[in-house]
C-alpha cells in the first residue's frame, strides 16, 4: 500500500491586538513545544502561522493555535504546561 500524500496547508492570521510573542513564548520555547510533537510544518511569520502536512495534524494544529490566540486575545499568557496538557488533549 502507498503511503498517503494528501497534504493540507492553512494559513491562519491572528488579529492586530494578539502579541504573537506571547503565542510562540520566549525564544519560541512554545512553538518548539509544538513542533516537536507533530510532523506538519509550522511557519511563524509576523501574525500569520502556516499549517502544512497531514490533514488531521493540521486540523489538531488549527485548533491548538486558535486556543493559544484566543487565550492572547482575552488577556491570558499561555504557559509551558498549558501547551503541553493541550498537546496531550489533541
Amino acid at each position: 500500500m502507498l503511503p498517503m500524500t494528501d497534504q493540507t496547508q492553512i494559513t491562519l492570521t491572528a488579529p492586530q491586538s494578539v502579541n504573537m510573542a506571547l503565542v510562540v513564548g520566549p525564544a519560541d520555547e512554545l512553538l518548539h513545544l509544538v513542533q516537536d510533537a507533530f510532523q506538519a510544518r509550522i511557519t511563524v511569520r509576523g501574525d500569520s502561522i502556516v499549517l502544512e502536512g497531514d490533514p488531521l495534524e493540521v486540523q489538531s494544529l488549527t485548533a491548538l493555535f486558535s486556543d493559544l490566540i484566543k487565550l492572547v486575545e482575552d488577556g491570558g499568557e499561555p504557559s509551558v504546561g498549558y501547551v503541553r496538557r493541550a498537546i496531550d488533549l489533541l
